[in-house]
């Protein structure tokens, strides 16, 4: 609960449900501390100690699930927190997945598409929100482009549905509250544009002029 998407679900869950209702988890006492000063109740565990996962996990009826940021370690880690989950009694698991996650040919999907199918497989009501790309991920593109002038990308013609982090989390946060209704899948952000349009996007907003540069991918 201490990364970006974290800190923001947990500001917009205390809005819906009373504070002494939500169990943080933090990986250490460490990073716990800022959250205990803000009054929420934390419990420690990673996602690679299954046995801190559940005691961390007993008791919460519904869990926000946000994904490892371990490229490459998630289908480990997400199974020890579906297993978890499932010894203790979870009733409801709010995962943060990825667009079109079980069709998409992104190399950042496979994880994502494995963890679907554990939570699946654990028989625990489930929503998927399929996040589509944060905006936060393509700011330093953005402000090298504000400082150059140029918008140098290497996406071709590929579109993303930019949404905000902070957007994404408010809607992870509703879905865990239990006083929305959403379905088991939810693929979420903004129509998709080109980087092409992204960059007009930022003209607009900034009234800057932007030359946008088409790199290939090798360079």
């Amino acid at each position: 609960a201490t990364g970006g998407y974290g800190a923001a679900a947990l500001n917009e869950l205390k809005t819906l449900v009373p504070q002494d209702e939500i169990f943080a988890l933090a990986r250490s006492e460490e990073k716990a501390t800022a959250l205990r000063e803000q009054g929420f109740q934390v419990r420690i565990a990673t996602y690679d100690d299954p046995a801190a996962l559940e005691k961390a996990f007993a008791g919460i009826d519904r869990l926000l699930f946000v994904s490892s940021s371990e490229v490459g370690s998630r289908k480990t880690q997400h199974q020890h927190v579906v297993d978890a989950a499932k010894n203790v009694g979870v009733s409801y698991i709010a995962y943060t997945s990825f667009n079109k996650a079980d069709t998409s040919t992104s190399p950042l999907a496979e994880e994502h598409a494995y963890t679907e199918k554990a939570i699946l497989a654990s028989g625990i009501a489930h929503t998927f929100l399929r996040n589509n790309w944060y905006m936060e991920n393509d700011l330093p593109l953005i402000e090298a482009a504000l400082k150059t002038g140029k918008l140098v990308h290497a996406g071709g013609d590929g579109k993303a549905g930019w949404v905000l982090r902070s957007e994404l989390a408010k809607l992870g946060a509703r879905a865990v509250s239990g006083k929305f209704d959403f379905p088991s899948i939810l693929e979420a952000g903004n129509p998709l544009i080109t980087y092409k349009q992204l960059a007009e996007v930022v003209e607009s907003v900034t009234g800057a002029k932007l030359e946008v540069v088409d790199a290939d991918v090798a360079t």
